[in-house]
């Protein structure tokens, strides 16, 4: 069933079922929501996106993620394979270890300009992504954050970056040896 925790404002999917993983705190697993549009529209009351709660929405085939979203949590939208676009908001601080990664179709992305963490394997396996610019904003891109994403040819990344995890752009074979020189940290 998937809920509104109305005190902290986080949607999640809940069922009796608990994952054997220290990182997720609400009993989670993944389900059916996404309408058969392929569209989702999240209340403005919701500040924070749990752990799977959109995970597997193969029918989903784009999102907008609205400003009122500060915090995208792990794998919260991991195997939307039919995702083409998506638009992360410009009050996102945190993308989440694993958020988006095997969104296998997914071409077009746009981060907002208040992300200041892309964690471990948040985009992993995007392998339809051709290009990547990353705001000023950003602080920090985790371990294989844009691994395996195989068509990227381009990936522009602001000195505003600190830290780059080991194998970040590990498999992205459509990117200039050069850019992937640069972008080694």
């Amino acid at each position: 069933m998937l809920l509104e925790n109305q005190k902290n404002n986080v949607i999640y999917y809940e069922s009796s079922e608990k994952l054997d993983a220290p990182w997720i705190e609400e009993k989670s697993i993944r389900h059916t929501f996404a309408d058969g549009k392929g569209e989702i529209e999240l209340k403005k009351s919701v500040t924070k996106i749990g752990c799977l709660a959109f995970s597997s929405q193969s029918k989903m085939t784009s999102l907008i993620i609205p400003d009122c979203i500060t915090e995208i949590e792990y794998s919260a939208f991991s195997d939307c394979c039919g995702m083409k676009k998506l638009v992360i908001g410009n009050s996102v601080k945190k993308i989440g270890s694993g958020a988006f990664e095997f969104c296998l179709s997914l071409e077009d992305l746009t981060i907002g300009n208040s992300v200041e963490i892309i964690e471990d394997n948040a985009f992993f396996d995007c392998m339809s992504l051709k290009s990547l610019v990353i705001p000023a904003s950003v602080k920090e891109i985790g371990w294989c954050a844009f691994a395996d994403c195989r068509d990227l040819e381009s990936a522009v990344i602001p000195d505003s970056v600190k830290r780059i995890g080991e194998f970040a752009f590990e498999g992205c074979d459509s990117l200039p040896d050069e850019t992937k020189k640069k972008y080694q940290r």
